[in-house]
C-alpha cells in the first residue's frame, strides 16, 4: 500500500497546491484513501474461515482466566480478522489509527476529513462491535 501511495503521489504531484494544505496532509489524505480502498476490496474478497478450522488454540485464550499463556501471532490475527468482519471500512481504519498508531481524534479527523466528534463516536461503535464479536466468539461451541 505504501508503494501505491507514493506512485499515486508522484503521478498527481502537479495537482498538489501548497496553499490549500501542507504536503504532509495531502500525502496523509492520499494514504488514508488508499488504505480505505484496500480495506473495502479486502472485505469484498476475503475468504471466510469457519470457526471450526481456526483450531482449539485460537479460542483457548478467550476462555482462560489467566492471560499469561502466549498466543501465537497467527492465531491472534485470525481471531482479530473474524471479529473485525462486521466493522465498516471507516470503523476499521479509525480503530487502527487510534489503537495501533496511537493517533488522537483531531489527528484522525485531519487525515480522514471527518470531525473529531464523529471520529470519537465511530471509534466507540467500532470498539463495541469488536467487543461484542469477541464475546460471541468466546461463547460459540
Amino acid at each position: 500500500m505504501a508503494q501505491d501511495v507514493f506512485v499515486k503521489a508522484w503521478r498527481q504531484l502537479e495537482k498538489f497546491d501548497p496553499l490549500k494544505a501542507p504536503f504532509e496532509n495531502w500525502l496523509s489524505r492520499m494514504a488514508t484513501n488508499v488504505a480505505l480502498n484496500h480495506v473495502r476490496a479486502e472485505k469484498r474478497f476475503r475468504d471466510q474461515v469457519p470457526f471450526s478450522q481456526l483450531g482449539e488454540g485460537a479460542l483457548e485464550w478467550l476462555q482462560q482466566e489467566d492471560n499469561s499463556a502466549p498466543l501465537e501471532a497467527m492465531e491472534a490475527r485470525e481471531i482479530l480478522n473474524r471479529c473485525m468482519v462486521d466493522l465498516t471500512p471507516d470503523e476499521q481504519v479509525i480503530l487502527t489509527m487510534a489503537e495501533i498508531e496511537g493517533r488522537t481524534s483531531p489527528e484522525i479527523g485531519q487525515l480522514t476529513g471527518k470531525a473529531a466528534g464523529t471520529i470519537r463516536v465511530t471509534l466507540h461503535r467500532a470498539k463495541k462491535k469488536l467487543t461484542d464479536n469477541l464475546i460471541r466468539l468466546q461463547e460459540s461451541p
